[in-house]
């Protein structure tokens, strides 16, 4: 069961002792919809068959590193990815981060930067019921509690394999696709990328369909405590 926000900040600031041992992004919070099953993650628990998660993201500690889908069975799919971080939460709360995009998505993603749902975002519906709106709500100059969501849509044909990855880093891709999370009073980001390949069997589209690309958004990872979403 979660607490208020600010109640749980303020009792996790009676136990911290040094900011500095504690500066840096934390997950609060990750999910999964693969082809519109949720799995939703606010502690450690077994992830779904054909995911495997980097410890920082499965341990829910850093929040940094990444997660690997695999899909299989001719059709349509979908594979979307949520990430609410807090970046040095208990040095300058949750509430002063903002988001960013960089590059231009490829056929087949989309994405979105939001407050969590807690308050005014509509992030987490979209990544229950899609599609992400492709939008910036908690641009710069408007600061707030953010996080971050990558969706793949694509098609597998008879005998293909689908493999989605998700990667949170404190390091900014070289180039392509990538939402950006950052405390402006820390200066510290996070950058939330992703790809999609496709291999084996006859491609059902022209071969745009296999893809093999890159991007990644921070959004900073904080334990944080809050109401309840309303979705």
């Amino acid at each position: 069961m979660r607490l208020p926000k600010l109640f749980a900040l303020v009792s996790l600031l009676q136990f911290a002792v040094l900011p500095s041992a504690i500066a840096g992004p934390v997950l609060y919070e990750w999910a999964l919809n693969i082809d519109g099953t949720l799995h939703d993650y606010f502690s450690p628990g077994a992830l779904p068959p054909g995911v495997l998660a980097d410890p920082g993201i499965a341990t829910q500690t850093t929040g940094l590193g990444s997660v690997a889908v695999t899909v299989t069975g001719a059709g349509a799919h979908s594979v979307t990815g949520f990430f609410d971080h807090e970046i040095d939460e208990l040095i300058n709360t949750f509430f002063n981060e903002f988001g960013a995009v960089s590059g231009v998505a490829p056929a087949g993603l989309r994405w979105e930067i939001d407050e969590p749902g807690y308050v005014f975002g509509n992030i987490f519906a979209h990544v229950i019921s899609g599609p992400l709106d492709n939008t910036n709500g908690v641009p710069a100059g408007s600061p707030d509690d953010v996080s971050l969501a990558l969706a793949w849509n694509f098609v597998l044909g008879a005998g293909q394999t689908g493999h989605v990855h998700f990667l949170v880093d404190s390091v900014a891709p070289a180039a392509g696709f990538y939402l950006t999370q950052t405390d402006p009073d820390s200066g510290s980001s996070i950058f939330l990328s992703g790809g999609l390949e496709i291999e084996g069997g006859a491609a059902p589209e022209p071969a745009s369909y296999v893809l093999l690309l890159t991007g990644i958004v921070g959004i900073a990872l904080g334990r944080r405590y809050r109401q309840s979403r309303v979705v």
